[in-house]
């Protein structure tokens, strides 16, 4: 689990980003409606990452293979960027399925 102070540490290594910039933008399925894209900021991208490290406490210690499509929010945010922000090793599945 990362520290308070090595948490704090990475926020002001960054602070020439604003944090209300635009980061991301997701599309929806449109499950409710029509699909739709929804911008992210580094604020709310940085807030989603903070709590998924937290609560899977990520280490750099840990190594973690990413399967999923980089076009799908679990392996771009779950997956890479919080092993990226923890330090740890994110290695990338780059063979395509096969259904043979």
């Amino acid at each position: 689990m990362m520290s308070e102070a090595s948490i704090k540490a990475r926020r002001t290594s960054h602070s020439y980003i604003e944090d209300s910039s635009d980061a991301l933008v997701v599309y929806t399925s449109g499950t409710t409606g029509k699909p739709k894209g929804v911008v992210h900021t580094h604020r709310s991208l940085r807030a989603n990452v903070e709590s998924l490290v937290e609560a899977w406490q990520w280490s750099p210690k840990d190594k973690i293979l990413n399967v999923l499509p980089m076009h799908h929010v679990h392996g771009i945010i779950n997956i890479l960027n919080c092993s990226l922000y923890a330090g740890a090793d994110c290695h990338m599945h780059t063979e395509k399925f096969k259904s043979d």
